[in-house]
């Protein structure tokens, strides 16, 4: 992890450098814990080193501290989680994120080339996108932003003219019906079936308890009149279905059907 980011650290000595500004490294604030996710002391940190710069700084995204002292990583696309805890740190008006497209398009443009950008975006609109597949933001970016009701400002790196996409809290006006389309591949839909299933609802906490039990990480649960449908990855499915079966048998399901590869 100290290998993969030197990239990182010594990009940022470069950029602070070229603008004259102060070099901050990531590993003297970040703190990211045992779960590869964003330490609170995160927030201290940042505050107590940037507050009394009067100049520009710079900090390298993408990694920082572990518990241990070390140098750790956050997932894929962390710089934006960098990004997002120093803005809510030092609390400014606006999160510019800039990246290699002009903004958030409405849907994937390798699949539809000519898909529009986004003008505008709530947070949680955004988070459902980003879980489902849409890759411009790293996931987690929000979360440290919201609170504070700070922007974010998708931005292009090579069309700096472009205005790009604005993440906002809320919008008054839904003048834009659908604000994207995501998916994602590699599911199995579990399809179980009972009649009058609405109104039996201990059927339905039965079945989130056997996920529970069996510690199943599922990604959508659907109802129906009469079915109940659970999407999980393809990779889980095997490990599960004969046991999964076999339980769901035990609580009066009439049929239970499965899809792979969806």
């Amino acid at each position: 992890e100290y290998t993969v980011s030197r990239g990182e650290a010594l990009n940022g000595k470069i950029l602070s450098s070229l603008l004259g500004a102060v070099f901050i490294d990531a590993s003297e604030v970040i703190q990211i814990d045992e779960h590869g996710k964003v330490d609170p002391k995160t927030y201290h940190n940042v505050r107590e080193k940037c507050s009394h710069i009067d100049m520009l700084f710079v900090i390298p995204g993408f990694y920082g501290k572990n518990v241990d002292g070390g140098i750790a990583l956050f997932s894929r696309g962390g710089a934006d989680v960098t990004g997002a805890v120093v803005s809510s740190a030092l609390e400014v008006e606006l999160y510019e994120n800039w990246t290699d497209v002009s903004g958030f398009l409405l849907t994937d443009p390798r699949i539809v080339p000519q898909a529009d950008t986004v003008k505008e975006i709530t947070y949680q609109e955004l988070r459902e996108l980003a879980f489902w597949g849409a890759e411009v933001l790293h996931v987690d970016t929000v979360s440290s932003v919201r609170e504070k009701g700070i922007p974010i400002n998708i931005r292009n790196t090579n069309r700096p003219q472009d205005s790009g996409t604005m993440i906002v809290p809320s919008r008054e006006c839904f003048t834009q019906r659908i604000v994207g389309i995501s998916g994602r591949q590699r599911l199995s839909a579990i399809i179980v079936e009972k009649d009058m299933m609405r109104e039996n609802l201990d059927f339905l906490n039965n079945i989130l308890h056997l996920l529970t039990e069996m510690k199943i990480n599922y990604e959508h649960i659907a109802m129906s009149v009469d079915t109940v449908t659970i999407l999980i990855k393809d990779a889980e499915l095997e490990k599960i279905k004969e046991n999964f079966v076999k339980n769901l048998n035990m609580i009066n399901s009439r049929k239970v059907s499965f899809y792979n590869g969806l």
